[in-house]
């Protein structure tokens, strides 16, 4: 973990290991790696720097090699409450 909040992870990483690591349920959609989930999710090989959102975490592509998804950044989504915003914004 780099920063809380925030993994640098290699794509053969096992999903059940990553659940365990970040602490959120991940739909497996048949893949058992991390980046086997990627490819699952996107339907194609991943540019370096593509992001795609999965269960509340941002995966971000650092690394990709002969076709092979190397290393990710997994950060988890920031949730904006809207209601707080609404409320600010009608107290100004």
């Amino acid at each position: 973990q780099e920063e809380k909040g925030v993994w640098i992870v290699e794509g053969k990483l096992n999903l059940h290991d990553l659940e365990d690591l970040v602490d959120i349920e991940i739909p497996q959609n048949g893949a058992d790696t991390v980046g086997g989930l990627i490819y699952s999710a996107l339907g194609r090989i991943p540019d370096v720097g593509n992001q795609i959102e999965i269960a509340g975490l941002i995966f971000k592509i650092l690394n990709v090699n002969n076709q092979r998804i190397t290393e990710i950044e997994i950060r988890k989504a920031k949730v904006v409450s809207i209601t707080k915003e609404i409320e600010k914004k009608a107290q100004e």
